[in-house]
């Protein structure tokens, strides 16, 4: 599914200006050297781009964390349900358990804070890249 997340409008466009920045003097130079395609992509686009998709990572995380609407859908056991599904299913029509809700909201965002704080660095810069001129 994080795969999935990869290949979306965003996630494309994203990289799609990344890869707009990178000076074609870095490709220009491996050409010269005798780099294949395949090795210029690998060992000198992507390491550029770490950023991007470190920033792609941690979205593409928080979205798969929160999903809602596909898991309702898809998946009849509760214990394969994601975390917001089982937060739905404590308020009904006649009672509603805010005490449970505000605990399970609070044990949903701990990862997600987690997520954040170890790749805090590559997030900033990640975002950031397209919107730096010079």
């Amino acid at each position: 599914m994080l795969l999935l997340l990869l290949f979306n409008a965003f996630s494309i466009f994203m990289l799609r200006q990344r890869m707009k920045t990178i000076n074609n003097a870095y490709i220009e130079a491996a050409m010269i050297d005798g780099a294949s395609y395949r090795f210029i992509f690998w060992q000198i686009i992507l390491p550029l781009c770490s950023a991007t998709l470190a920033t792609l990572a941690i979205l593409g995380f928080m979205q798969s964390w929160n999903d809602y609407l596909l898991p309702l859908v898809l998946l009849s056991d509760r214990a394969k349900t994601t975390l917001p599904v089982l937060l739905s299913a404590l308020s009904s029509e006649y009672s509603n358990q805010y005490n449970l809700m505000m605990a399970g909201s609070l044990v949903s965002i701990i990862p997600i804070l987690i997520v954040y704080i170890f790749m805090q660095q590559y997030f900033k810069e990640g975002l950031s890249v397209g919107g730096i001129k010079g």
